[in-house]
């Protein structure tokens, strides 16, 4: 949305043009004067043309008012008229300073960037394929704007939710597209538009495992957390144990690898402190029916999640308003994570050879951590391959100025004391069994709440372990047992 900037130097609404004639005071020209006399000479060549148009017009006979009517569709080879004539024809009769600004069309904002195709998925265009393009624009408004597309001129404009275009099948012939951006007062940026020519060659499919279109698998997960701290001389702690099903469906296979969806079929809470247990279940029901979209590449990496998991719920300790304590769930970084190891793919079957891919996990308001996770093969099992990793992790600060917690964070240090786990892997299926990882660091916070200050020193152990299963445990179709 542009923003009207009002100069205090000039007056706040300029004179029509037809005032600008003999006998009108010229007093705001002659102050305007003292910037040079061109800006007088100026203003008296305006006020001359504007005097000699108005005459042209009265002395101007009335248009024909047939000539208002729209003209009967002509054939284009038998058409005497050009298109130039008639456009000319039409602005004579209906000169565009008295049209009426009635549609968006109409009403564009040369402020209003025009929106641009920022990805397709997939990357190439493909006959008969379904096909997705994302929209984006860098405007300089913070105010909600609609994206809108079409795919002729005569077509009328539909809503792209959030930027996202989405068709079903491609046919034959070349794809054109038209879109742009409107904002909250109807105002339109400039059309954008871009053609795609649909390949009818037919894109190697990549597989992840033994898994196929159509496939449906379970994770099962245990997790459990123990933390300890001091703050102002005073020591808390909690033990929590939660554990979830969800369940994976690979929906297609593409260049890029398996397009999943994967859904939280059921949470349960089994332990926790009774003054937390209220709102760490809650936490879990919201998070119960919550679906994510992901892509796997070949090698089992996710390299596309979608989904915004509740995983963080600040909750009031009794009714003293300076008593918080943030409780937290599985964040989209956490279930990114379990997604890789549920489709882990080893890469090395030399003994003792390892490997390594980089690793990132936000903490929200906390931080986050960076690195990498090193695999290494570490012998067999019966039947199965076993493989160690561990987590090479750095720890980086929140930036300052976070208002989503109801403290400040003036300061936060944390390092890990152990990361590591291990993946049960299944060759004669091709899949893995289960695994299980700990994540042990300890660190400071520095709060700042009401005025006050407050080293926070705490200390935290996360354990998981996690099963794939090919279908629902008959232990999750029963209620669960109250705590």
């Amino acid at each position: 949305m542009r923003e009207e900037h009002t100069n205090p130097g000039l007056p706040s609404k300029v004179a029509h043009p037809s005032a600008l004639v003999p006998g009108v005071s010229w007093a705001w020209v002659v102050i305007s004067s003292v910037l040079g006399l061109g800006v007088l000479i100026l203003a008296g060549m305006i006020a001359l043309l504007v005097h000699e148009y108005r005459k042209d017009q009265e002395a101007r006979p009335p248009a024909d008012l047939a000539l208002l009517k729209p003209a009967p569709q002509a054939n284009r080879a038998g058409s005497s008229e050009s298109n130039l004539q008639r456009t000319a024809l039409a602005h004579e009769t209906n000169p565009p300073a008295a049209r009426a600004l009635s549609t968006p069309d109409e009403r564009r904002d040369a402020a209003i960037p025009a929106p641009v195709v920022s990805r397709t998925t997939p990357a190439e265009a493909r006959l008969g394929q379904p096909f997705t393009l994302f929209l984006t624009c860098n405007t300089r408004t913070k105010a909600p704007v609609t994206y809108q597309f079409r795919m002729r001129p005569a077509d009328r404009w539909q809503v792209a939710p959030q930027g996202r275009v989405e068709l079903a099948r491609l046919g034959p012939g070349p794809l054109h597209l038209e879109f742009r951006i409107v904002d909250s007062r109807g105002r339109a940026s400039p059309v954008g538009s871009h053609t795609w020519t649909p390949s009818a060659k037919q894109p190697p499919v990549l597989h992840v495992g033994r898994w196929h279109v159509g496939d449906r698998l379970y994770l099962e997960v245990v997790f459990e957390r123990r933390s300890t701290g001091q703050a102002l001389s005073i020591d808390f702690q909690d033990h929590a144990r939660f554990a979830l099903l969800s369940s994976f469906h690979v929906d297609r296979a593409t260049a890029e690898g398996l397009e999943l969806t994967q859904k939280v079929e059921a949470a349960r809470l089994a332990q926790s402190p009774a003054a937390l247990a209220t709102g760490l279940d809650s936490l879990l029901r919201k998070t119960q029916g919550q679906t994510f979209r992901l892509t796997l590449g070949p090698e089992g990496v996710v390299t596309r999640f979608e989904g915004t998991p509740q995983a963080l719920k600040l909750q009031q300790l009794g009714t003293d308003s300076s008593a918080f304590f943030l409780q937290t769930a599985l964040d989209a970084d956490s279930w990114k994570e379990l997604a890789n190891l549920t489709f882990f793919q080893p890469r090395s079957p030399t003994p003792g050879a390892g490997w390594s891919r980089k690793l990132e996990h936000h903490w929200g308001s906390l931080g986050r951590w960076t690195g990498q996770i090193i695999y290494q093969p570490a012998g067999h099992v019966r039947k199965f391959d076993r493989y160690a990793y561990r987590l090479d992790l750095a720890y980086h600060a929140p930036a300052k100025g976070d208002t989503s917690l109801p403290f400040q964070l003036d300061g936060a240090a944390f390092r890990v004391l152990k990361g590591a786990g291990a993946v049960v892997y299944d060759p004669a299926h091709d899949q893995v069994s289960q695994a299980e990882e700990q994540f042990h660091v300890r660190g400071s916070l520095t709060v700042n709440a009401l005025g006050v200050t407050a080293p926070l020193e705490m200390e935290e152990l996360q354990t998981f372990q996690l099963r794939i299963l090919d279908h629902i445990p008959d232990a999750w179709r029963k209620p669960a047992q109250a705590r």
